[in-house]
């Protein structure tokens, strides 16, 4: 019995001592905002409808990887929106093809009938640190 109590007891510390919370590992990524090239919506939106918005977009290199999009509520009728890439940090990235837009979408669904605002991040300016934006106003009605 005491074989066993010591066995279960050595594993148990066995255990505790290889299982480590710190990571050695260099993080070897990154986040950005990519630039928005234009945004397409549909031709009518209604209150309670459920709207794909399409948005294009480039990406510099293959190290470039469209993680998610970035949506933020700036107001009750405004809403600031940004495609976030991760970026792999090696130096063997290649171009990409810049000529042909890539494309991601969101869904939109609008619970109040007015005019809506969207403005998309289409740039940064290095000198101020400031973004620039497309600016989209899409009227949401209320269906007869």
């Amino acid at each position: 019995m005491f074989m066993k109590k010591f066995f279960v007891l050595f594993l148990m510390s066995l255990m505790v001592a290889s299982c480590s919370l710190d990571d050695d590992t260099n993080q070897n990524y990154h986040f950005e905002f990519i630039e928005t090239l234009n945004a397409e919506f549909p031709e009518e939106l209604y209150v309670g409808g459920s709207y794909e918005v399409n948005l294009y977009y480039t990406l510099p290199d293959d190290c470039y990887t469209i993680t998610g999009i970035d949506y933020n509520y700036t107001s009750d009728y405004e809403r600031v929106v940004a495609l976030v890439a991760t970026v792999s940090e090696g130096d063997n990235c290649q171009p990409n093809d810049t000529t042909t837009p890539l494309s991601d979408s969101f869904t939109f669904q609008p619970v109040t009938a007015g005019t809506y605002t969207f403005k998309f991040l289409s740039g940064v300016d290095e000198a101020t640190n400031s973004y620039s934006y497309l600016t989209y106003q899409v009227e949401v009605l209320v269906q007869e």
